[in-house]
C-alpha cells in the first residue's frame, strides 16, 4: 500500500512528506513489567486505530472525484478490512474482545 501511494504521489508531481528517522534498536525485554503494554492492550489499541483508518478511508473514497484515486482507496480499504477481520478473530480466540455491559437509561422500567 505504501509503495503504491508513493508511486502515485510521485507520478502526480506531489512532493513526498519527510519521513521520521529510524528508531534505534532496543530490547523489549528491558522494559519493566509494570510499564510494558500487555498483548490485550496492544490488540485493543490496534483495533481502535484500524476502525479509525476504515472510517477515514471510507470517507475519502466517498468524497474523491477521480476514479483512479477511488480505486486506490478501495484497495486500501479492502486490505484494512481483511486485516481487521484477522485481528478480531485473534481477539475472540484469546478472549481479548469484551462485550460492554448493557446500558439501561435512567427511568427505564426494570425487568423483575
Amino acid at each position: 500500500m505504501i509503495q503504491n501511494l508513493k508511486e502515485f504521489l510521485i507520478k502526480e508531481g506531489i512532493p513526498l512528506p519527510p519521513t521520521s528517522e529510524e528508531k534505534p534498536l532496543s530490547n523489549p525485554g528491558n522494559v519493566p513489567y509494570g510499564v510494558r503494554f500487555t498483548d490485550n492492550e496492544i490488540a485493543n489499541f490496534l483495533s481502535v486505530k484500524t476502525a479509525t483508518y476504515i472510517t477515514f478511508c471510507g470517507t475519502a473514497l466517498a468524497q474523491t472525484v477521480r476514479n483512479d484515486v477511488a480505486v486506490m482507496f478501495l484497495s486500501f480499504l479492502t486490505a484494512v478490512i481483511q486485516y481487521s477481520v484477522n485481528l478480531k478473530n485473534l481477539m475472540i480466540e484469546r478472549s481479548w474482545l469484551k462485550v460492554p455491559p448493557y446500558f439501561q437509561p435512567p427511568g427505564h422500567p426494570q425487568d423483575t
